[in-house]
């Protein structure tokens, strides 16, 4: 009897190291990871039913920026966040005040030419380095986490010869 247990005992460690190891490498290295979900335009996102709104106070500092409805598409989704442990057992979880807010240009112009030089939410510094949004937009302005009231800044420039600054968008998150 005793033997059948430890022979089992085993099988079980043995099992169990192999899922961790697999995991492992599955994962890249990590046994545990969070992933949310942000649709990237506002019909995908009312399609996956996280759409918030997007009748959000937006204040802007520079010229290049006083029209902004004409460059930018601005709202907000609801956030879920996934925490996984390992390749199996996952946690879905949801705060109501939880939101994206995602910001997307309208024209190939902006996209291409315009990059974020600082990312404040709450006066909080997140990014204070200059990134480059040709071929990576969404790294900047699509999904930034943020929760309802939360004050959202972001100062722009322009770096298509040289850096020329475009001024300050401020988006409070509803």
């Amino acid at each position: 009897m005793k033997a059948r247990i430890f022979r089992f005992l085993i099988f079980l460690a043995v099992l169990s190291g192999i899922y961790l190891l697999s995991s492992w490498y599955l994962l890249n290295g990590r046994l545990t990871y969070w992933t949310s979900f942000n649709p990237s335009t506002i019909p995908k996102s009312m399609s996956e039913d996280v759409y918030v709104t997007d009748n959000l106070l937006v204040r802007t500092a520079g010229d290049s920026l006083s029209d902004w409805k004409t460059k930018f598409e601005i709202w907000t989704n609801t956030r879920y966040e996934t925490k996984f442990w390992s390749t199996i057992f996952h946690w879905t979880f949801h705060d109501s005040s939880w939101r994206y807010l995602n910001i997307e240009p309208k024209n190939r112009y902006i996209e291409r030419k315009w990059s974020r030089s600082k990312l404040y939410v709450n006066r909080k510094l997140r990014h204070d380095h200059l990134k480059n949004f040709s071929g990576g937009w969404e790294s900047c302005c699509n999904r930034i986490g943020c929760n309802r009231g939360d004050t959202v800044t972001i100062q722009f420039v322009r770096t298509a010869e040289k850096e020329i600054d475009l001024g300050t968008m401020s988006v409070v998150v509803e």
